[in-house]
């Protein structure tokens, strides 16, 4: 406060207001102790990696195991990574060589196609296609926090789980994270996977019970590390459930006790009041079944059974009275909804998406929620195409050149042409697809997007959609023309000739115009009043 010049009291100097910003609070209160926080293991006044906060290879392992147990065993957990692997892959990725030079093009495309669907020549145990691989990766990525590809000798791909890869005890080295060996500035030169499968919570001592595996040879990238990483000093992935560990116990808890209690709401209990006339030689009236239960003191008591409908006699001196338990706490819905919104917003999904259920939202909460999972799942098929697909097709490019001296040609001809490529992530419809193939009609008028780029959205091919077009169109147009023939020799002298048009009506050379009616919202017609 500025203190005015006939004010009593001492002045001040310019020294002792600049003195004052010594004891101003200027930093942050998170950086302060506080009894209402607890104590955090793992922080310290001086910064650390990211690799040095899984850097016990026990407790890292311990996560992946964890994470595999809530996949196992919890009856929700499953579920919700199957539909965030679903909706990221989908289909697969659609492959699109664009060297310029068209025979090289459907080459290689066509040599690409038959590998990647084919389960013997693409995977090493012969199992699995590149699409369904493509999946695994993903979902064992949002489980275990990572998944190895080694691009073998043979040309296929062979498989290996997060906990192969591993830092033996007895190693002298010290650049090893977890079985990734680091050059400078942490590239990655090697990993180290065991040589059978050891446990995970087995010691690893020995260095020969590892084999080292070059990231890199003579063509390029041999190992491919499927992670999505979060700093850039973290070597491995870690699972995305990591966070949420505890959510998942206590909702799992949560939903078998109330089950529990439902359960036990259904039941009848029937409460015995002896008077002081009551006797026990009185024999006990049948209500069914009869069998004999032995209890801890050496004693026997009779337990019998009871049916709908039934009249229970009391004995002499004795009173019954029925007993139904209450439902419990109103409020475990609200509580269990909480929790599953948590568990999904760390897995990129909406609580309407877990639930698989918009009953509780309207249409644009339903749309607005997964335009912003829409926004997840993107960033994570880019993370695919960089780890896994490029350096999977780089890979192959070479054992193409190899098998083939005409490509060879070709590609030292084109240059560095003859590796571009793309591939297309899978997109997701409009909720509405009327209106979604609208917008695809009036981007590709605008010029605001190709028709390339608009099929191969949808895991569609334009060359051969377009084969297929010409190719029906061709046949259709010929059947019309020959029975249109045949139709006009057998037509009365003066009649008018009937075309092939009148026969195979053709869609307008100019397009097909749609029309929406929109209503005052702008929403299409549907209610934005929940259900």
């Amino acid at each position: 406060m500025i203190r005015a010049p006939h004010a009593a009291g001492p002045r001040l100097s310019t020294s002792d207001i600049f003195g004052m910003h010594d004891t101003l609070r200027c930093d942050y209160d998170g950086a302060r102790s506080s009894r209402f926080r607890r104590q955090r293991a793992g922080v310290s006044g001086s910064g650390r990696t990211a690799d040095y906060h899984y850097r016990n290879e026990g407790d890292y392992l311990r996560l992946m195991e964890y994470a595999r147990d809530f996949d196992r065993n919890e009856p929700v957990i499953g579920q919700l990574l199957d539909r965030a692997a679903d909706n990221i892959v989908q289909d697969g990725f659609a492959f699109d060589p664009c060297s310029g030079d068209r025979p090289y093009d459907q080459a290689i495309k066509q040599l690409w196609t038959e590998w990647a669907e084919d389960p013997d020549s693409c995977d090493e145990s012969g199992e699995h296609d590149f699409a369904e691989r493509q999946w695994l990766d993903m979902r064992q990525t949002l489980v275990d926090g990572d998944v190895i590809e080694l691009a073998m000798d043979t040309g296929a791909l062979s498989g290996v789980e997060a906990h192969r890869c591993r830092t033996p005890t007895g190693t002298t080295q010290k650049n090893v994270i977890h079985g990734v060996k680091l050059g400078e500035r942490r590239k990655r030169l090697q990993y180290w996977l065991t040589n059978d499968d050891i446990g995970p919570l087995t010691p690893l001592k020995l260095v020969r019970d590892i084999t080292p595996y070059d990231v890199r040879g003579p063509h390029g990238r041999q190992v491919f590390h499927v992670y999505r990483p979060n700093r850039y000093s973290q070597t491995r992935g870690v699972t995305s459930l990591a966070p949420v560990f505890d959510f998942i116990g206590i909702g799992g808890d949560l939903v078998f006790a109330n089950l529990v209690r439902h359960l036990i709401a259904n039941c009848v209990v029937f409460l015995r009041s002896k008077g002081a006339d009551f006797s026990e030689a009185a024999d006990a009236p049948a209500t069914g079944e009869t069998s004999q239960q032995e209890l801890a003191d050496g004693t026997t008591r009779l337990l019998q059974g009871i049916a709908p409908g039934m009249e229970l006699e009391a004995r002499k001196g004795e009173t019954i009275q029925g007993f139904t338990p209450g439902m419990g706490d109103p409020q475990f819905e609200p509580l269990l909804m909480y929790v599953l919104a948590v568990i999904g917003a760390n897995l990129g999904l909406p609580l309407i998406m877990v639930l698989m259920d918009s009953s509780k939202t309207n249409f644009s909460g339903w749309r607005g929620a997964f335009d912003q999972a829409k926004l997840g799942f993107r960033r994570r098929q880019k993370m695919l195409i960089k780890r896994l697909l490029r350096p999977a097709y780089y890979w192959k490019l070479e054992h193409f050149w190899s098998d083939s001296a005409a490509l060879r040609r070709m590609a030292e001809r084109l240059g560095p042409a003859a590796r571009w490529h793309k591939f297309h992530p899978p997109s997701w419809p409009y909720i509405e697809p009327l209106k979604d193939a609208t917008a695809d009609l009036l981007q590709q008028a605008n010029g605001q997007n190709s028709a390339r780029r608009i099929q191969a959205e949808k895991g569609i091919d334009i060359e051969d959609l377009q084969d297929e077009i010409i190719e029906d169109n061709a046949s259709g147009i010929a059947k019309a023309i020959a029975r249109a023939e045949v139709l006009n020799q057998n037509l009365p002298p003066g009649s008018q000739p009937i075309h092939w048009r009148e026969l195979l009506p053709m869609p307008a050379a100019d397009g097909v115009k749609v029309s929406l009616a929109v209503d005052a919202a702008g929403d299409g017609g549907e209610s934005d009043k929940p259900k």
